[in-house]
């Protein structure tokens, strides 16, 4: 599977999960602790990913292993989360 392929269902593509799991732990634990914020159960993700796209496992796990190899999500254990959300703050 491409990144971007010339599919006309961009629903289909990695990058457009890849938004729509970032969308999700982005919109996470808006009012929680800065530490506990952006982080979610793997089965949580995909289960709310599955909620909003339909989508397979398949393109869920190819989505979250690029944002992975992007340095942009942290996985510990079954937690997945967004790297900015771990880096403390520099003020």
């Amino acid at each position: 599977m491409m990144l971007i392929s010339r599919d006309l269902r961009p629903e289909r593509q990695v990058y457009y999960a890849g938004s729509v799991l970032l969308e999700i732990l982005f919109q996470r634990g808006t009012e929680r602790e800065q530490r506990e914020r952006n982080r979610i159960s793997a089965q949580s993700l995909y289960r709310e990913f599955r909620e909003r796209t339909g989508a397979q496992s398949e393109l869920f796990f190819l989505a979250l292993d690029w944002l992975f190899l992007l340095g942009i999500v942290n996985s510990e254990g079954e937690v997945v989360s967004n790297v900015s959300a771990e880096t403390p703050d520099h003020e």
